[in-house]
């Protein structure tokens, strides 16, 4: 199901390149299709774990419904009360560590002397260089030559034949603690600054002007939609996947669940982007 958090990215994606080309309706049915995805996908994908790959007895399905009543206040407090404190304690520690790993990983390393480097590299070849820009130049050369970075650039091939690049890819792994993060990190990818929303001109500007080394556009209407399905498929929500281990009381279930889930949205991606191709966009 695609969450809110997703929101941001669809609106960013179909603003760039689904509204301009196709007109308001399209960009309407990207949306709703988007959201539809999930159901879409769920039902076959469901049929064929419970008959091929996780087989188990029908049990009977009995409710039991409660009486009707008014709810009692101090009732509904101490149960609130106590499921926060569960999923604070078991699911948010899980967050937290997750979190300042993913945050560890964009930011080092670091030191003075190399953002000394980049400010003199953005001087040099901007002689009316403002302030705020050679910040934003500074702020995308660390996020690239940060470890995350690094480590978007050598799984690169992995999701080129998708139509990523390592500023897509890297966009993909700072977005593992929180989906909203995705466009405020191709904000500073694209040298604009970490405050970009989905209705930037300067970030959409970026995205339909960016190229591969030949000089290819980077995206297209083609990659937009096969990102956006990409999105919408994968697990890689750490707020779903420590829930999940909350719920299981083990770690094979969300193993499995980001395992399969990712490799479906990967191959997805890769089925829009050829298909792309096959139509010569």
């Amino acid at each position: 199901m695609s969450c809110s958090a997703r929101l941001p990215v669809y609106l960013l994606l179909i603003g760039a390149f689904i509204e301009p080309k196709y007109g308001p309706f399209w960009a309407g049915f990207a949306l709703f299709a988007m959201h539809l995805l999930g159901l879409a996908v769920a039902i076959p994908v469901v049929f064929i774990l419970n008959r091929g790959f996780i087989k188990g007895k029908r049990l009977p399905f009995l409710l039991e419904l409660p009486p009707y009543q008014l709810p009692k206040w101090r009732d509904v407090w101490l149960a609130m009360y106590f499921r926060g404190k569960v999923f604070l304690t078991t699911a948010g520690t899980i967050i937290v560590y997750m979190s300042v790993l993913i945050w560890a990983l964009s930011y080092f390393p670091r030191s003075v002397e190399a953002t000394q480097q980049y400010r003199a590299q953005y001087v040099s070849s901007h002689l009316a260089a403002q302030p705020a820009d050679t910040d934003k130049y500074i702020q995308e050369q660390q996020l690239s030559h940060s470890y995350l970075g690094t480590f978007g650039r050598a799984i690169e091939p992995v999701f080129r034949p998708a139509g990523f690049d390592w500023r897509i890819t890297t966009s993909i792994l700072a977005a593992f603690p929180a989906r909203e993060t995705v466009v405020p990190s191709l904000g500073i990818i694209f040298s604009l600054g970490g405050e970009q929303e989905h209705d930037s001109k300067g970030l959409i500007k970026a995205l339909n002007t960016a190229t591969w080394p030949d000089g290819r556009p980077l995206m297209t209407a083609w990659t937009a939609v096969g990102l956006m399905v990409f999105f919408a498929l994968c697990a890689q929500c750490m707020a779903t996947l420590a829930t999940v281990k909350r719920e299981t009381n083990s770690w094979k279930w969300p193993v499995f669940m980001f395992g399969y889930m990712t490799l479906l949205a990967y191959v997805a991606a890769i089925g829009i982007n050829q298909l792309g191709k096959a139509f010569g966009s």
